[in-house]
């Protein structure tokens, strides 16, 4: 939502030109001062009449003054609430329990829209007392102003690999149902001799999206190449600007210099490169619509202060669109189902009401233990929904799944969204 506070000297001359007094409040970050033209009334005008000797006789209203419009927001108060609790529940768990996990973020998005429906961080602050503890707040190593969702910069491990997949069948680099052996040690690359975790032998596409096999993803990233690699990731939003109407990272996309180099192994399996939590979930929303890549937005539409007029109903934006084929669609969310149902996110999903699609990420973290990542769409035969959640030194992609599975519950089966419509926040200067 942002924040309010006063027109600093140096931007003085701006406001003045827009009709602002020098004592008047403005946005300075997020929302607030992304909607500061519409948040922002008019200011009425009062004619007093005084006497000779300054006693006001009568005051007149010459001007009247004009209300502010009202920005409504995407954001599903009820889920944006569950997932907030969530994730400080399970952060607190695995500290109590001796884990390592101190922080996380969660995003959910609209499919075919790009719209987003929550983004929540661990931990978090009190904005009704942000002023008295600042300073207290700065100093906190683990950075509870950071918004985690929009700005935190994550490698993102395994939940890359769809993308990939997505990559090798469409250039025709891999066809359904072709095996690779997994012997662990890959030896293709000098600079680069990196092991699978497991020896999984013949495995094709599926069940090395379920079983999250190295081998196979770095065999498909030397068939694809860096520079292929690269370029699709760009297309699915990672390492690029999301249009989000609030700060947020870019990321680290790193350019390549070329195909044939152990950089190209670590590219297929989410190492190297590091996105935004919301970059995450907006891929995913764009692999499960089928390709149509949406900016991402938290603007659900701008009304009058009475909300009684629409002035602006937001539409989703198309960014650009991924070519992915049926077969390959098909192909890749097989995969991913299998992920949730006999993989690595079987544990929280594999008895889910609703089938999902998903795919879990651990992401190497120097010195300290793997950041955990869980990536979803649902329901499975006709997407809605896609959701990312990094759970920081979480150690395995599995741990972040209660989070993901919290926020499936809030989304289809509470009684909230059970009842129709989701009442977004409402922002007002």
């Amino acid at each position: 939502i942002g924040t309010v506070g006063p027109i600093f000297a140096e931007d003085w001359d701006e406001y003045k030109k827009k009709g602002y007094s020098y004592n008047d409040k403005v946005g300075k970050s997020g929302i607030e001062k992304w909607g500061e033209e519409y948040l922002r009334g008019t200011d009425g005008e009062i004619t007093y009449r005084i006497d000779n000797e300054g006693n006001i006789i009568s005051s007149t209203v010459t001007k009247e003054p004009v209300a502010g419009k009202t920005v409504m927001l995407t954001l599903d108060k009820k889920m944006q609430r569950s997932t907030q609790d969530s994730l400080e529940r399970t952060v607190k768990e695995q500290q109590s329990k001796g884990g390592t996990a101190r922080a996380g973020a969660a995003v959910a998005i609209h499919i075919n829209s790009g719209k987003i429906i929550c983004a929540a961080n661990y931990p978090t602050y009190d904005s009704a007392t942000l002023g008295q503890n600042y300073d207290k707040l700065v100093n906190d190593p683990v950075k509870p102003l950071t918004d985690r969702a929009f700005q935190g910069v994550y490698p993102i491990g395994s939940t890359i690999k769809p993308a990939v997949a997505v990559a090798a069948l469409q250039n025709n680099l891999y066809r359904v149902g072709e095996t690779v052996n997994c012997v662990m040690t890959y030896n293709y690359f000098n600079d680069y001799k990196h092991k699978c975790m497991h020896y999984h032998g013949p495995i094709n596409l599926n069940n090395a999206l379920a079983k999250s096999c190295n081998y196979f993803f770095f065999e498909m990233g030397r068939r694809i190449g860096a520079l292929r690699l690269t370029d699709y990731y760009k297309q699915f939003g990672l390492g690029v600007a999301t249009g989000v109407e609030v700060d947020d990272s870019k990321g680290i996309l790193k350019q390549p210099k070329s195909n044939g180099s152990g950089d190209t192994l670590q590219f297929a399996i989410g190492q190297l490169n590091a996105f935004t939590p919301l970059q995450l979930c907006n891929y995913i929303a764009t692999l499960a619509n089928g390709g149509t890549h949406y900016r991402a937005s938290l603007i659900s539409k701008i009304v009058s202060y009475d909300i009684a007029t629409v002035y602006n109903e937001g539409e989703p934006d198309e960014v650009n669109k991924v070519e992915i084929s049926e077969a390959t669609l098909k192909a890749v969310k097989e995969g991913m189902l299998s992920v949730t149902e006999d993989g690595t996110g079987r544990a929280t999903l594999g008895n889910y009401p609703i089938k999902v699609g998903g795919k879990t990420g651990t992401a190497q973290v120097e010195g300290k233990a793997d950041h955990s990542l869980f990536v979803v769409f649902a329901p499975y035969e006709n997407p809605e929904i896609a959701i990312s959640v990094v759970l920081e030194n979480g150690a395995s992609g599995a741990a972040a799944g209660g989070i993901v599975k919290d926020m499936l519950d809030a989304y289809f089966f509470s009684n909230y969204n059970a009842e129709g419509a989701a009442v977004p926040f409402t922002v007002l200067s």
